[in-house]
């Protein structure tokens, strides 16, 4: 049975072309929308939100053009579209009785006070107004946890639901917990690290179960007998291969301080594997050892000199602190603040960067950027990093991610669990829909979960508070 969906600002910022996330029911946006759209569009100390607002104006404004979007337009998935308009734009007529304009004017007073205080209490009235004027079951989509209790609080009720197609389905908790170790005869063993590679097919017979391991999957293989015999081996597609390590470490003497470390320098390091997302707390060693990776793949005097040119580093507009619209000076010294642990890391990998003019005008072999000063060019022949990638959103994963080039490679770094952006969550940040999307979906891509903290015991204290 057809429905009613009501959608909320927040809907549109996480997905502007969510209308078409409702298949054949109504699709209902208010008037408050539209003018929080109309505002957020032009918000300078927020690029990303601008940038999700005007595309959703950009959509909506498509749409019109099919028709009166008051008695609604026609939708790709078979539904409609409505703009509610407002119910107390009214002309009082001009010979209105003493009972009708003393009900005119206090519709007038109520729709200025709430428009002032409160907008969510608008867009639930509208819902509620809809339902009363429809059989249809109404249902209000937000992202806002309040707007939700507010809509399933009033009278008469309204049914709230979050926009749960920008969701990742993978369950993030459980990729936290476990660790694949399986038990195999020694002499499979022997033979990865007598560098064989072995068809998945032969390591399942010899341990006796199916691994049940993603397309591109890291994992331990531990003697059956107990010995202390073990090996680290990577699945790429069917076969499986023990994993590499840099004899001198990576630049800068930096070596891996445990078996997750191990896996992620590997496929840092892997030619065939040109999409990479590091899943980790806080102190893992995400960034770090992505920055020591490509340097390892740059410097003439690293161990894979030359094959990339550049290393270009994205990290979001809004992470925890200020944002850069508020920050006082040119471009450079806006983006000086947010790339500073970026900095801080490079210092201690031995390479100290302290002119960030420099960096900025290419004198290195370094390219910091944000999303909203993205030319839209091609990325040739690069080692990409999108730090703190939890505070991106799809499209703004999407957009980095159409733009690499031949010969580059992509690496994403973030944690899910310390989402920083007002309209993104665990489930619906940029890591963790881009896991979500391309796991098991093409063998370019492969992840690293990292658990363990190697800052400090108090970063690992606290970051377990999330």
């Amino acid at each position: 049975m057809r429905k009613n969906f009501v959608l909320d600002t927040n809907v549109l910022i996480s997905n502007p072309d969510a209308f078409d996330d409702f298949e054949d029911n109504n699709v209902y946006v208010t008037q408050e929308v539209l003018a929080e759209l109309d505002r957020l569009k032009s918000r300078k100390d927020d690029p990303s939100l601008a940038y999700h607002a005007r595309k959703a104006n950009e959509r909506l404004r498509e749409l019109s053009l099919r028709g009166d979007l008051r008695t609604g337009v026609q939708l790709d998935t078979g539904g409609r579209l409505f703009v509610l308009s407002d119910p107390l734009a009214e002309e009082l007529r001009p010979d209105a009785g003493v009972e009708e304009q003393t009900a005119f004017l206090l519709r007038r007073i109520i729709s200025l006070m709430a428009e002032q205080s409160y907008k969510d209490n608008r867009i639930v009235e509208r819902a509620q107004r809809l339902k009363a004027d429809s059989d249809l079951e109404t249902i209000l989509v937000t992202k806002d946890t309040g707007a939700a209790i507010k809509a399933e609080s009033s009278n008469p009720r309204i049914e709230a639901q979050d926009y749960e197609a920008e969701q990742a389905k993978i369950d993030l908790n459980d990729f936290f917990e476990r660790m694949f170790e399986f038990s195999v005869p020694k002499e499979i063993i022997s033979r990865l690290h007598r560098s064989e590679e072995l068809q998945i097919d032969v390591i399942e017979k010899a341990s006796g179960v199916e691994l049940g391991l993603d397309l591109n999957a890291y994992f331990c293989l531990k003697d059956s007998e107990g010995s202390s015999s073990s090996v680290l081996a990577f699945k790429n597609g069917s076969k499986v291969v023990r994993i590499y390590e840099p004899r001198a470490g990576l630049q800068g003497g930096i070596r891996a301080r445990n078996s997750e470390q191990r896996f992620l320098i590997d496929v840092l390091l892997r030619e065939d594997i040109t999409e990479v997302a590091c899943i980790g707390k806080a102190g893992t060693g995400k960034t770090f050892l992505a920055l020591a990776a490509a340097l390892e793949q740059v410097l003439e005097d690293s161990v894979f000199p030359g094959r990339y040119n550049k290393i270009i580093v994205y990290r979001p507009q809004t992470s925890w602190g200020k944002e850069m619209g508020f920050l006082p000076g040119n471009v450079e010294e806006k983006m000086a603040p947010y790339f500073k642990p970026i900095l801080t890391a490079l210092g201690r990998i031995g390479q100290d960067l302290d002119d960030f003019g420099a960096i900025m005008t290419g004198q290195t072999p370094f390219d910091f950027r944000t999303i909203n000063f993205e030319s839209g060019e091609t990325i040739y022949n690069s080692f990409v990093i999108v730090d703190e990638a939890q505070n991106f959103t799809r499209r703004e994963i999407a957009f980095i991610g159409t733009r690499v080039g031949i010969g580059s490679k992509l690496v994403l770094t973030g944690d899910p669990f310390q989402v920083g952006h007002p309209y993104l969550d665990t489930k619906t940040s940029g890591i963790a829909t881009a896991v979500d999307r391309l796991r098991n979906k093409t063998p370019l891509f492969a992840y690293v979960v990292l658990t363990q903290g190697e800052r400090s015991e108090i970063a690992e204290d606290f970051s377990n508070l999330f």
